[in-house]
């Protein structure tokens, strides 16, 4: 450990020392960047459809702020900022660290079911708010602290958790009850654990019939899970946390759901006829009888069950040989007894009515992915799909009485639309590669209105670029699709050098005929300094087909090099000014991941690589995900092996930086560690740059700017 702990300063040191001076074009583009990411997020409609309220980041504030939309007289009201410092507690960070949602202020908000109202909680205090009057006030409530509050859709009563139980609070009074008394250490209620708000994209652990009679609550028990020590601060007296974490192939959180009676406060369990382990997927109603999604384990069946009288009855049963992607589009027809349902049961994701008596209607035949379902009427359903590429996509609405399909928004690029509970209007977000976003506020009668304009700033000093789309075609026939973003003017002769940007997992599209806000002015200065940017989606990734997708099943981090590698080359050929013997290649996470194997397992073919956050085994990563794709370790050993860049780090070649989060509860920086012992042990000499309390997403103004610096500098220097 000795050893290691030296190798760690001893290589920070060096990296620090040959870091070039801030480039001042460079800060000028962060911080237009940074302001220019300024843009609303966490749409909400309310129930009567006349107001949206949305969250919108500060301008030079690390908080967020609450605003909300009268679609009447289009007023724009902020309703809430940042009041007094923020007091989250570790559970709050650790979800919206699960959710991806940076800064301070307002983070969590709802409306009430049956009035202009929004609860919404700022500064450890829950807070009421009319969006008509302005008028807001505290709900006096002295429980402390107070989280994740689900309102009861009478609006009468609050459930929240606190210290792992759930008590419920009286809207206008603040006075409560306790519902559960289960909650000790690694045992706690109403929230969602680990695996199911990281891989399943559920962030919530409470739901309310909608009768508002009973409350649905998860029950988890983590005592049996492997445990990791986390540093949380870098004070003189550091703080560290220990997290319950569920290893691939080790032990899972036990979940289990209950129904609390909210007026005798009794509470049952509802049984789940399957043998070995599941995750709860998801919890809908039918009326007011509960439904659940239970995956199992492995991540190859999927049943929905209904329950009357705590009794399950299966509703729909798929099964899969590799592995099922779950969705959002469950929504019941109580006249047509009948829910819809998408599937990739037909190899492309399309949308279908399960009637609850066992028939199946396949309601779209397209040869184009289903990618969301985006609002829904009686005879309605507005939905996503690709367009004539999957760089592109459209807005679609299918007729239920005719079974017919018509294009709603076909505008070239990339859209999305986020519909009001009416469907009488939608805010349509849409861009394309030499476009930025705009969000234009539609009503279905065809009445447009600018909604909010992403602009293009003019930097002094930073050149015009290019976006060009580019495919070719693989070995196998399969056709890849990738983005080069190069300089507008090119110096005759020059040979330009050139960064593959990637991502390569599951659920995940670099390469989009839309304009990239997060990377997009970094990528323009990159173009400015002589270096020009592929980007491309390999096998694995999102948005094609289920072979597509399923193609790295058990083998993650071979075909999707050699896809990345294919592209690269046939890239350079196609624009003879790239070259080739100066490549080099980032990416973060997974698109870490991906550099370390590019950077040993396929050693030689990049000149320099920047792995932020990798996984570097899959061992060390979290059950859900990696046994989806890859197995346990027991059932794919040599899958695991050759998966791992601790098995290939003595063939390390080129330049790597490696940057993590010393915090990551996510990937845990424990990765690096390995990597790094098996680059000692093999005489290999990255780089490192840590980042103290920094956790996955490694957030801060002015941490960003320095880690994108450090990115910069390192290609510019090595390329």
């Amino acid at each position: 450990m000795k050893k290691l702990i030296l190798f760690l300063l001893a290589t920070v040191s060096v990296s620090v020392l040959a870091v070039q001076p801030v480039d001042p074009l460079f800060t000028r583009t962060m911080e237009a960047m940074q302001t220019r990411s300024l843009r609303p997020f966490s749409m909400k409609w309310s129930p009567s459809g006349r107001h949206l309220a949305y969250l919108k980041p500060a301008a030079d504030k690390e908080v967020n702020e609450l605003w909300v939309l009268d679609l009447k007289t289009d007023k724009e009201t902020m309703l809430a900022g940042a009041t007094g410092k923020s007091r989250e507690t570790e559970a709050e960070k650790e979800l919206k660290e699960r959710m991806r949602i940076g800064g301070g202020g307002v983070t969590f908000f709802s409306w009430f079911h049956n009035s202009d109202r929004i609860l919404y909680k700022s500064a450890g205090k829950l807070w009421q708010v009319n969006v008509t009057t302005g008028k807001k006030k505290v709900i006096p409530v002295k429980l402390k602290p107070a989280l994740f509050p689900r309102l009861s859709p009478d609006d009468s009563v609050i459930a929240v958790v606190s210290a792992g139980d759930i008590y419920l609070l009286n809207t206008e009074t603040g006075n409560y009850r306790r519902l559960t008394k289960s909650a000790k250490d690694a045992v706690y209620n109403g929230m969602a654990d680990f695996n199911a708000a990281e891989e399943l994209d559920r962030y919530r652990g409470m739901w309310w019939s909608p009768d508002s009679r009973y409350l649905y609550f998860t029950h988890v028990d983590e005592t049996k899970m492997a445990t990791w020590a986390l540093p949380r601060d870098t004070s003189f007296s550091p703080h560290y946390q220990l997290q319950r974490y569920p290893v691939a192939g080790g032990v899972n959180a036990s979940v289990s759901l209950y129904r609390a009676d909210v007026r005798t406060g009794h509470s049952e369990q509802l049984p789940v006829p399957l043998k070995g382990e599941w995750y709860l997927a998801r919890v809908h109603f039918i009326g007011n009888r509960v439904v659940t999604e239970i995956l199992t384990r492995n991540q190859k069946d999927l049943y929905i069950y209904r329950y009357s009288h705590l009794k399950p009855e299966v509703l729909y049963h798929e099964h899969d040989r590799c592995w099922i992607n779950l969705n959002k589009s469950f929504h019941y027809f109580p006249e047509k007894k009948a829910f819809l349902w998408t599937s990739e049961k037909s190899g492309l994701n399309q949308i279908y009515l399960e009637k609850l008596d066992g028939k199946e209607i396949r309601l779209t035949h397209g040869n184009r992915p289903v990618l969301r379902i985006d609002g829904i009427t009686k005879e309605h359903i507005y939905f996503t799909e690709t367009g004539n590429t999957p760089m592109e996509n459209r807005i679609m609405v299918l007729n239920l009485k005719t079974g017919k399909t018509r294009i709603v928004e076909n505008r070239k690029g990339w859209a999305r639309i986020s519909m009001s509970p009416d469907t009488g209007h939608y805010l349509l977000f849409a861009s394309s590669l030499n476009h930025p976003m705009t969000a234009v506020l539609v009503e279905t009668n065809g009445k447009r209105r600018v909604f909010y304009k992403q602009a293009r700033p003019a930097i002094r000093g930073l050149k015009p670029n290019l976006h060009i789309p580019f495919h070719f075609t693989a070995k196998d026939g399969t056709v890849l699709y990738g983005v080069l973003d190069r300089p507008e003017t090119l110096v005759p002769g020059k040979k330009y050098p050139v960064l593959v940007y990637t991502y390569g997992g599951p659920h995940a599209q670099v390469a989009s005929d839309s304009y990239g806000s997060r990377n997009a002015l970094w990528h323009q200065y990159l173009n400015t300094r002589g270096i020009c940017v592929f980007r491309m989606d390999n096998r694995g990734s999102a948005n094609r087909s289920r072979a597509f997708e399923q193609a790295i099943y058990h083998n993650m981090g071979d075909l999707e090099l050699r896809d990345q590698i294919a592209g690269l080359n046939a890239v350079c050929k196609e624009f003879p000014f790239l070259d080739r013997s100066r490549a080099g290649i980032w990416g973060w996470s997974y698109g870490g991941y991906m550099t370390c194997m590019a950077m040993t397992r396929f050693s030689g073919q990049f000149k320099a690589g920047v792995a932020v956050a990798p996984v570097t085994d899959w061992h060390l990563y979290d059950s859900a995900y990696t046994e989806r794709y890859m197995g346990t370790p027991k059932e794919n050993p040599d899958g695991y092996k050759n998966s791992s860049a601790l098995t290939w780090a003595g063939k390390l070649k080129g330049k790597l930086l490696i940057m993590a989060g010393v915090s990551d509860d996510n990937v845990h920086f424990h990765n690096t560690e390995m990597l790094l012992s098996a680059f000692v042990k093999t005489n290999r000499f990255p780089d490192l740059m840590v980042y103290p309390g920094k956790q996955h997403s490694i957030r801060g103004r002015q941490t960003r700017r320095y880690l994108f610096w450090r990115i910069s500098d390192y290609f510019i220097s090595n390329l």
